[in-house]
């Protein structure tokens, strides 16, 4: 499996009491080799509540991985580490028009990666706080919405809830361009309205 997939950072099996007892790792994206106990570990306890699927966004070492547990009976579970570096680089490079970029925030709203430059440092602080980003991490399906910064920069928004993930990707472009079709729009017909009634007159 790490063979086939070079975004996997470590494969562990654990027993119900949360202690390793067989790990596999990459050697390209880590060395930490020892057996250690999860029992303590976040991911672990919100694995236990549900015993279901489940992943967490983690940071690690200026980057992000997706931790994620998986049950393998009543008595072994599997928890596997996965880079996000590919997604990193992939959020960075999609754009929406001439403005538009995405954002993957973690579940208390903070931002995990975005292209560098799109965002100054005052709105990475006030993100968080942002309507568009609530609603993302509360909703359970994909919505969009329109709101301005403290800077007064208005966006139009749109975002897809990551439930398994407990995170979101949100996709922001100034409101400006977002409508600049239909403002054109907008203004060939008043155009053509006018050019009717002039020669209407005549």
């Amino acid at each position: 499996l790490i063979e086939a997939h070079p975004d996997i950072v470590e494969l562990s099996i654990l027993n119900s009491g949360g202690q390793e007892i067989l790990r596999v790792y990459n050697p390209n994206l880590t060395s930490e080799s020892a057996l250690v106990w999860r029992a303590d570990e976040e991911g672990f306890k919100a694995f236990l509540k549900k015993h279901m699927p489940s992943g967490t966004i983690l940071r690690a070492g200026g980057g992000a991985v997706l931790e994620m547990y998986y049950p393998m009976n009543k008595l072994v579970l599997a928890r596997v580490i996965v880079s996000l570096q590919t997604v990193s680089a992939r959020i960075a490079a999609e754009r929406v028009g001439g403005t538009g970029f995405a954002i993957l925030i973690d579940r208390k709203g903070e931002p995990l990666f975005y292209p560098e430059g799109r965002l100054r440092s005052e709105t990475l602080l006030e993100l968080a706080h942002w309507p568009i980003v609530a609603a993302a991490l509360q909703s359970q399906t994909v919505g969009s919405s329109e709101f301005s910064d403290s800077q007064k920069l208005s966006y139009v928004g749109a975002y897809a809830p990551l439930v398994s993930m407990a995170g979101a990707v949100i996709v922001l472009q100034s409101r400006n361009e977002a409508y600049f079709s239909a403002i054109q729009m907008r203004r060939a017909a008043g155009g053509v309205v006018l050019l009717v009634i002039v020669y209407s007159v005549l």
